[in-house]
């Protein structure tokens, strides 16, 4: 399964993700037909990945001195990306993360956006980027912008509640 995060990933190593003749806007959510499946990481997923795959990678250096030589630029990628997703994630988010998804990709029940609800890239932007109001969120996520302020007011109150703990 292929996440948005890694996008970044092919995009550094020069590939896309995007098939010809299809166009990128986030503002209007499309990535591309191989994201179309693919879900949007929060930082504090990202890191936990990391975590992870740091781990994998210091028992493979130590049962393969080789392997550890051909890993030296994944690893000073992956140690850069781990310090920038532990500086930015949101703090003691880990536990409620699936709360957090859940709640957030709930319908609105009422106003004129009824039965709308957020999408996987919207959450992780909401909580990546941790917008103050509902003008900061729509101006920083464009895809928002079908959203009256109410309502996106309501996804961020949403947030602040379920990462207060």
């Amino acid at each position: 399964r292929l996440f948005f995060f890694e996008r970044s990933l092919l995009r550094f190593s020069g590939m896309s993700g995007l098939g010809p003749g299809e166009v990128e806007d986030a503002g209007e959510l499309q990535f591309g037909s191989d994201f179309n499946d693919a879900e949007a990481m929060l930082l504090n997923e990202v890191y936990m990945m990391l975590e992870s795959r740091e781990r994998s990678l210091i028992k493979m250096a130590e049962s393969s001195r080789a392997e550890a030589k051909a890993n030296t630029l994944a690893s000073s990628i992956l140690a850069k990306t781990k310090q920038y997703c532990e500086r930015f994630q949101t703090p003691n988010l880990d536990p409620q993360i699936r709360e957090l998804r859940q709640q957030l990709s709930r319908p609105l029940e009422s106003g004129p956006n009824v039965g709308e609800s957020l999408k996987s890239f919207q959450i992780a932007s909401i909580v990546n980027l941790q917008p103050d109001n509902a003008e900061e969120a729509k101006a920083i996520i464009p895809s928002l912008k079908n959203f009256e302020n109410d309502e996106v007011e309501h996804f961020l109150k949403i947030y602040r509640q379920i990462s207060a703990g």
